[in-house]
């Protein structure tokens, strides 16, 4: 299996979704040392 690097970040601008962020943010999700793009998302399947 590969090394994998696994960050869990706080959402300091909606703690109600804290640690989550919404999946609609767009082009770019900046989060407060990182920035994201939409092609960068992925998700955990079975």
């Amino acid at each position: 299996m590969p090394a994998q690097n696994i960050h869990i970040l706080k959402n300091p601008n909606a703690r109600e979704l804290s640690p989550w962020y919404p999946l609609d943010f767009g082009e770019t999700l900046r989060t407060p040392e990182w920035t994201f793009t939409s092609d960068q998302l992925y998700r955990f399947s079975q």
